[in-house]
């Protein structure tokens, strides 16, 4: 089973992508630790030490998180996306 989710990068096109494992989430918003922000209708998924990795700002995503500081390549899932896939992953 996949989850959908949108891939904002810092520069270029946002993609649709499917996420089936936990471990898919960090090679896709550049490796690092995940971090889950919550955002108005979803949750982006960011690398929790990207400010102290100097990452770009992302534009787009710090939009979605009412204008605060997101910086490098995030993954945005629905809330209701994000809910099932959040379950997947309890024993």
């Amino acid at each position: 089973m996949t989850w959908p989710a949108k891939l904002i990068p810092v520069e270029g096109a946002i993609s649709d992508v499917e996420i089936g494992r936990f471990e898919d989430l960090s090679p896709l918003i550049g490796g690092g630790h995940v971090e889950v922000v919550r955002v108005q209708g979803g949750r982006l998924i960011v690398d929790e030490e990207g400010l102290l990795k100097g990452l770009a700002r992302n534009v787009r995503a710090s939009v979605l998180y009412a204008g605060g500081h997101i910086v490098g390549d995030v993954l945005l899932f629905t809330e209701q996306a994000f809910q099932a896939f959040d379950r997947s992953l309890a024993p």
